[in-house]
């Protein structure tokens, strides 16, 4: 869904008003023009990708896994200058609970690391 800098900016005047200072854009990586209207307003902002309550079997999948990884390092490298943007988020109310579950965190996490060691 495209969305018009005209809604874009009522939606960041929302945010003010309500003294809102931090925004978490949720299950999918931002409109970059939303990021630069967030860096225009001083707005902090929590840069997410796609990857909504992955279950177990996504999650000890590896090309699940690799198209993560592919998100996020696109992700990252297109949000990376934005200095609204002070952390990434990745595979949204997945199963954590689970040790087969946690290698993907795990290499999810290390990628973020290495591609924004900040």
């Amino acid at each position: 869904i495209w969305m018009s800098m005209d809604k874009l900016k009522k939606d960041i005047a929302i945010l003010l008003e309500l003294g809102a200072n931090f925004v978490r854009g949720s299950h999918y990586s931002q409109d970059q023009r939303w990021l630069d209207l967030c860096d225009e307003a001083g707005l902090l902002v929590w840069e997410e990708t796609l990857g909504w309550q992955p279950r177990v079997e996504h999650l000890d999948d590896p090309l699940f896994v690799m198209q993560q990884m592919a998100a996020l390092e696109e992700t990252i490298n297109a949000s990376a200058n934005h200095p609204s943007v002070i952390m990434w988020g990745f595979l949204n109310e997945g199963q954590n609970d689970i040790p087969e579950a946690r290698l993907a965190y795990q290499v999810l996490a290390e990628k973020a690391r290495l591609l924004d060691p900040s």
